[in-house]
C-alpha cells in the first residue's frame, strides 16, 4: 500500500540536527536529533533514529534509540527494534519486534502532549 507522503529522506541520507514536519512523513534514512511534528511518522526498514520522536502516530520497521511520545498511536512492526522509553495511550507491539524499555499508556500522556502542542503554535 502506497501512501502519500509529505516528505521522505531516502536510505544513505543523514539528518544531524533536529527535524520538525507536518502531514506525514516517512524516513528510510537517519536522523541523529529530535523529531517533532503534527502527523504521522513512518521509519522503514533501513530508517533509524537516535532522538526523541514526538509526533501524533509513530510506525517503527527500523530502529529507534530514544524515547517515543505519540498522541495517538505507536506501531513497532515485524522488524522493528526500539530502544528507549515509549509514551501513548495506544502501542501495538507485532510479533518479532523487539522493544527495551519502559512503556507508559496513562492517559497522562495525552493531556500533556495537547499541551505542549498549544503552547507550540502560541
Amino acid at each position: 500500500m502506497r501512501k502519500n507522503f509529505s516528505g521522505y529522506l531516502n536510505e544513505g541520507c543523514v539528518i544531524k540536527g533536529s527535524l520538525f514536519f507536518e502531514g506525514v512523513y516517512r524516513l528510510e534514512g537517519t536522523v541523529e536529533g529530535d523529531i517533532k511534528g503534527n502527523g504521522s511518522f513512518f521509519i522503514g526498514k533501513t530508517g533509524k533514529v537516535k532522538g526523541k520522536l514526538d509526533v501524533d502516530f509513530v510506525s517503527v520497521e527500523g530502529v529507534v534509540e530514544g524515547e517515543i511520545v505519540a498522541l495517538e498511536r505507536v506501531e513497532i512492526l515485524k522488524g522493528g527494534r526500539v530502544e528507549g522509553e515509549i509514551k501513548s495511550p495506544n502501542v501495538r507491539i507485532a510479533e518479532g519486534a523487539f522493544v527495551k524499555g519502559y512503556i507508559d499508556m496513562s492517559t497522562q500522556v495525552k493531556v500533556s502532549r495537547i499541551s505542549e502542542i498549544s503552547q507550540h503554535r502560541a
